[in-house]
């Protein structure tokens, strides 16, 4: 067995130790190739998710509309503002007081049919009244959710159960 013997401050490994910097710039010009080709992916996940979102808390709020007028045993409506920017919808009672916190749709996501815009709500003057029994008084309808890019969904009422569906084709 063979001892070497080295003088102070000096190595046996000629490679220098640590990361050049020409190699951290190589991996961060990786990196944000990488995050700049996934963005799209993740924007248009956020524009589906507000969509089912607004779906979901609309169908609650029509919900909501029903279990009062049952409860409270007379008339509650809901009414919704498709002409107003932003647009919302809200809970009144049959006077026309709000009755609970109105939903304002959010940004990106608008009462709109994306295949014909005449079309956007079905429900007279653009409310539905929810009778004690939990049925809608009238006839039922539906409502479009859409959002820019073309995904829509339906939020449809029916008139003898007052029971609310939605009809997704995102």
């Amino acid at each position: 067995m063979t001892l070497m013997i080295l003088p102070i401050g000096s190595r046996s490994d000629t490679r220098p130790k640590g990361i050049s910097l020409t190699e951290i710039i190589v991996v961060l010009a990786l990196v944000s190739l990488m995050i700049g080709m996934s963005l799209p992916f993740f924007s248009q996940f956020s524009g589906s998710s507000q969509l089912r979102a607004a779906s979901r808390d609309i169908s609650a709020l029509f919900g909501q509309a029903r279990q009062m007028a049952i409860t409270g045993r007379s008339e509650y409506v809901v009414s919704i503002d498709i002409n107003e920017e932003p647009q919302k919808v809200r809970i009144e009672n049959a006077s026309g007081t709000l009755m609970a916190k109105e939903y304002v749709l959010p940004s990106g996501v608008s009462i709109e049919n994306p295949h014909d815009p005449l079309d956007s709500c079905s429900f007279e003057d653009n409310r539905v009244v929810f009778q004690p029994m939990g049925s809608v008084k009238g006839k039922g309808g539906y409502m479009w959710l859409s959002r820019r890019g073309g995904k829509a969904v339906r939020v449809v009422v029916m008139k003898m159960t007052g029971q609310v569906k939605v009809d997704r084709n995102e």
